[in-house]
């Protein structure tokens, strides 16, 4: 895997890797989970219960904090999640990271 630097600071395209792709013997840009931004804890922070209903649904409560349910990397990532569906589990506290802040920065 070589790793992309073409692009600026500021590009949507910083946390992409160019790979290999075998099938079609050429390089495709992809997006990988290590390199996607991981959003520090601040105080604008939400500490939530995981409630039965989002136990073992990182995208709906994506839906419900961020009202998009493809950012349920952020809040795997953002506690350090070993596997994103296992580990969420009813009564578990998570760290949701402040929408505000995700959806300028993402």
């Amino acid at each position: 895997m070589k790793k992309n630097n073409e692009f600026d600071t500021y590009s949507r395209y910083n946390y992409y890797d160019i790979l290999y792709d075998y099938d079609v013997n050429n390089y495709i840009l992809g997006l990988g989970f290590d390199n996607l931004p991981y959003f520090e804890e601040t105080d604008n922070d939400i500490y939530y219960v995981i409630e039965p209903q989002y136990q073992y649904r990182p995208e709906l409560l994506s839906l419900k904090f961020y009202g998009n349910q493809y950012l349920w990397w952020v809040i795997v990532k953002a506690n350090n999640l070993s596997h994103p569906v296992k580990d969420l589990k009813a009564g578990k506290v998570i760290r949701i990271p402040a929408a505000s802040r995700v959806l300028t920065e993402v």
